[in-house]
């Protein structure tokens, strides 16, 4: 019946095989978007390759990902090398023409223009998979379920090889760089791809064992993902926290409260798919001296971003208002008058156009008591950041100015974290010798992301 029904819908609406995309030739593009359906294209200025999966995770062909791995080799043994991995989500594929590689394509050209890898090769790795079936006549939303299950199918095939082999050729130069970035259900590709690795360095960190990153940052944007597969994780990155050791941040999990996709839709589909099938119970567990209920169904249909028990950043517009009230009833230093003053205030909450609140202490007693939250210590590896929409404004806005620099400053807070090596605009005063500053150092690496945006724009336009 299932076949049929779906052989049906094919003849109203258009189906895409369970096929590669992307074929075995290299292009050269003199343009900024894709140019081609090649599987590896060079740009002026940075390159990208495409590594394609059945639906079963399956590599459609390791000789031609072998020879992309091989390229990279070469370039990491030639020079300092940057790798960037996007792992797209739902209703998206590697045609030239989808959203998400066009977006893709841009952020690179952007991160090449702005100057933050300095002398790096860039190569950007889009891991293509079957995300788009059904379209047109609005047929791609029936297809949340079969594509969710694929997703985690994907994840746990052959994604986790690639990451791994790439994560071997960061590792064989000091100063390579590598960022893996899932969105969507690809975020379920990558934590399904990555889940055991960051468990076991999770661990290991808890026994004050040496550990760094997987790559320099693994983040997920807006991840259609049940809170219930980040549980395991939230609870080990506390427990890092409790133990006071200095730990090196291994996952980022960004989401927007303009993303409505992984709202009630998210809701919708997890009720119908997951709640009316399987037996729910509640969780009881005790952190800090202060119990806590886990609603499986609840975490079933709330994605792990916008899971708030989770939370452990919130970035949002700052409150001027808030900011200058602080400044009234604050004693001035000596020769310090209002409009220096000012500016302090500002510098202080800014976070490029925002601000950010961190719930995490030193002492894990955070929490607010209208909004219940886990314990968080300031030396947690696993992050839960919660935007604002003119942060990330959509579902697919993810690869804006802001998200941008981002990356660039979680890249910039993992050199600091392994070799003390930071731009004098990532340390607190802009010194040589301060501490790491995420807010002072997202703010340079966010004026960047939008320059190079504007320059982009004043091309085409022309």
């Amino acid at each position: 019946m299932k076949i049929l029904l779906f052989l049906g819908v094919c003849l109203l609406a258009a189906c895409t095989g369970n096929t590669p995309i992307r074929d075995g030739k290299v292009a050269t593009c003199e343009i900024i978007e894709s140019c081609s359906n090649s599987y590896y294209e060079v740009h002026p200025k940075y390159e990208i390759g495409f590594v394609e999966y059945s639906e079963r995770g399956n590599d459609f062909d390791p000789t031609r990902t072998q020879q992309l791995l091989d390229r990279l080799k070469q370039y990491s043994a030639g020079g300092k090398l940057a790798i960037v991995v996007f792992v797209h989500g739902w209703k998206h594929n590697a045609e030239q023409d989808d959203e998400n590689v066009i977006s893709f394509t841009k952020a690179l050209a952007n991160l090449a223009e702005s100057g933050v890898l300095t002398d790096r090769k860039l190569v950007g790795v889009y891991v293509g998979w079957r995300g788009l079936t059904l379209h047109g006549l609005g047929s791609e939303n029936i297809t949340y379920w079969d594509r969710k299950s694929v997703a985690e199918e994907v994840g746990r095939g052959g994604v986790t090889e690639l990451l791994t082999q790439l994560e071997q050729i960061d590792r064989s130069r000091n100063e390579n760089y590598l960022v893996i970035v899932g969105h969507s259900f690809g975020g379920a590709i990558t934590l399904s791809a990555l889940h055991d690795q960051l468990l076991e360095r999770l661990q290991n960190q808890q026994a004050g064992l040496p550990v760094r990153a997987f790559g320099d940052a693994v983040i997920l944007l807006n991840p259609a993902i049940e809170a219930n597969q980040g549980l395991l994780l939230k609870e080990n990155s506390l427990k890092v926290g409790a133990s006071g050791v200095r730990a090196q941040s291994l996952l980022y999990v960004i989401s927007s409260e303009g993303d409505k996709a992984t709202g009630f839709p998210f809701f919708a589909g997890q009720w119908l798919g997951v709640n009316l099938t399987w037996s729910q119970v509640e969780l009881v567990r005790s952190y800090n001296d202060k119990t806590f209920k886990f609603r499986e169904e609840t975490m079933d249909t709330t994605t792990i971003g916008n899971y708030s028990l989770f939370h452990t950043t919130l970035i949002k517009e700052p409150d001027r208002k808030k900011s200058m009230d602080r400044l009234a009833t604050e004693a001035l230093p000596t020769g310090v008058n209002n409009a220096m003053a000012t500016v302090k205030v500002i510098e202080d909450t800014n976070f490029g156009e925002w601000e950010l609140v961190s719930y995490c202490t030193s002492d894990g007693k955070n929490g607010d008591p209208d909004v219940p939250r886990m314990p968080c210590y300031s030396n947690e590896p696993v992050n839960f950041i919660h935007t604002a929409d003119s942060f990330i404004a959509n579902h697919n806005d993810i690869f804006n100015p802001a998200v941008i620099a981002f990356m660039s400053t979680a890249v910039s807070k993992a050199y600091y974290e392994t070799a003390n090596v930071a731009f004098d605009k990532c340390r607190a005063g802009g010194q040589p010798g301060g501490n790491f500053l995420f807010s002072g150092c997202f703010a340079h690496h966010f004026a960047l992301a939008k320059e190079m945006e504007e320059k982009q724009k004043r091309a085409i336009e022309q």
